[in-house]
């Protein structure tokens, strides 16, 4: 072959190499494709190997306002939340009282402007708003003194502590002061403390407060376990719309005698708290029982009693009367 055919041999074979079908062409590039650079691209990590570990050490725990006896107590504390603990009840500063929870169990509890101001827009209303006009000792007697005392130390200290005992009413004081992540926290604990012996009373305050997620949970507890939850101390502690809602449940599995005693013991109970007198109704037993301004009126079937002392035995309707 001489130079001439070699020549135009090599330059069919790069005209062949130039030509590409149109699905060729057209193939549309990758997203996470860069020149040189694949994105999105996960190499596996090797897993550290460890035969034992250390144990984790508790938080170490926060200064308090004993502290602030001590000279140059600021240089000795790294970070602004061990400088606001130290000043959480604190008499070093304070320009601010408040008179917390209704007599005999009133508490005089002090506290700084600026730092509540930081934490809380009601707060920072009342000091610094355009109405700010606070003389004298602050008084607040809708707040149980424990709550108000979880509520500063959740400003000053980022700290919670919550137990059943107080958790309800923290999260009044939360909601009150419009502090959002204390309030979560509170529903948190009671999410996790959920049952069928307080769903109820939960439900009351989750409707009060208008939290959603808390009553959708306690929704679930009633409709599994209602025979328990209606029998439980705290079904006597709901309120009246409270009550409505859960005895005239559809989805309610509950028998009609149990729906009957627990309508009787709210009654009884609502009676105790307000001072008034339980009156009954009714021929053959009873069908009717008044509360105050509060009517509970039953309608029965069948002929028999079968043992609930009511005419008919069976109780498929609870009517309100207010």
């Amino acid at each position: 072959m001489d130079r001439s055919q070699k020549n135009e041999a090599k330059s069919s074979c790069l005209k062949q190499n130039r030509e590409f079908s149109d699905d060729e062409i057209n193939q549309e590039v990758p997203q996470n494709f860069v020149v040189g650079k694949l994105t999105n691209v996960q190499r596996p990590i090797r897993q550290k190997e460890t035969s034992w570990q250390i144990p984790l050490s508790p938080p170490p725990q926060l200064p308090t306002a004993k502290v602030s006896e001590e000279f140059n107590w600021q240089a000795t504390l790294p970070t602004v939340r061990e400088r606001n603990a130290v000043m959480f009840n604190n008499q070093l500063m304070a320009d601010v009282y408040f008179l917390v929870g209704s007599t005999p169990n009133q508490h005089r509890v002090l506290a700084h402007k600026y730092i509540l101001a930081t934490g809380s827009s009601v707060f920072f209303a009342m000091f610094y708003g355009g109405l700010a006009n606070q003389e004298g000792d602050i008084e607040i007697p809708d707040v149980e003194p424990g709550a108000f005392m979880n509520l500063l130390r959740y400003i000053y200290c980022d700290d919670i502590q919550l137990e059943p005992d107080n958790v309800l009413a923290t999260l009044y004081a939360a909601k009150k002061y419009i502090v959002p992540h204390l309030a979560k926290s509170c529903v948190r604990f009671l999410e996790t403390s959920l049952s069928a012996r307080n769903a109820c009373i939960l439900l009351s305050q989750g409707r009060l407060f208008e939290e959603q997620e808390l009553m959708h949970r306690c929704w679930e507890v009633i409709d599994a376990q209602a025979e328990e939850a209606l029998y439980s101390d705290s079904f006597s502690e709901i309120d009246i719309n409270t009550l409505k809602t859960v005895l005239s449940r559809e989805t309610l599995n509950a028998r009609e005698i149990s729906i009957f005693n627990a309508a009787c013991k709210w009654a009884e109970a609502e009676c105790n708290r307000s001072n008034l007198e339980l009156s009954y109704f009714g021929q053959e037993g009873l069908t009717e029982i008044q509360c105050g301004k509060v009517t509970f009126q039953f309608q029965c079937s069948s002929d028999s009693t079968n043992g609930t002392g009511v005419q008919g035995g069976q109780i498929p309707e609870i009517i309100f009367y207010c």
